[in-house]
């Protein structure tokens, strides 16, 4: 399910334009679950945070949680614009929450916000 997510956010123009490529020039910065450790900021990971079996097939309902990573607030805002707006092409996907948070890396601040979606 991550990688489906990662596919989604790659495809879309709004995402690409706010977290740019790597610095190897080869993909644009979403990861699964946590980026290159040297990785420059902005960026976007893709947790699965829950599997559960829906009812006696093999299906099952996911939650992913995507995680945006930039230096100030208005840009960490803008890029989560951005991954919900890419989030909602896909109509089995619901959003279900969004919080923010800011961490301590390598003596500067960092601000993020994650956006949980049920698919």
């Amino acid at each position: 399910m991550v990688t489906e997510v990662i596919d989604i956010l790659i495809a879309d123009t709004g995402v690409q334009n706010l977290v740019g490529r790597n610095k190897e020039n080869d993909k644009y910065k979403v990861y699964p679950v946590v980026a290159p450790q040297k990785e420059q900021i902005p960026y976007v990971t893709v947790r699965l945070t829950g599997k559960a079996k829906a009812g006696k097939g093999c299906e099952y309902n996911y939650t992913v949680s995507v995680t945006s990573f930039c230096k100030n607030y208005d840009d960490v805002s803008a890029l989560d614009d951005a991954v919900l707006a890419a989030m909602e092409t896909d109509q089995k996907i619901s959003l279900d929450s969004t919080s923010d948070n800011w961490i301590q890396a390598d003596g500067n601040g960092i601000y993020t916000k994650t956006s949980t979606f049920s698919v």
